[in-house]
């Protein structure tokens, strides 16, 4: 494969994982705005969704790390 090619695949990749990372970056945006009109009553729904919050920063954080280390064989093979 040609550095031009694995270039080019890799910045397709980079450019997919920044849609993907937008997209969720859109949810944890609702998901805040939700949590912003929760009162303190609410105290169940609040823990519910910032569980949620954490569980989908690690799932960004693993597939972030996942497509950089695939960019980067991509890159280097």
């Amino acid at each position: 494969m040609s550095t031009d090619l694995k270039y080019e695949i890799a910045i397709n990749e980079c450019n997919s994982l920044r849609r993907q990372l937008k997209d969720a970056y859109n949810k944890c945006t609702a998901i805040f705005d939700a949590l912003s009109i929760l009162d303190e009553h609410s105290t169940k729904e609040r823990i519910i969704l910032e569980k949620l919050i954490c569980d989908l920063r690690q799932t960004l954080e693993n597939e972030l790390d996942k497509n950089i280390e695939l960019s980067i064989e991509k890159i280097t093979y």
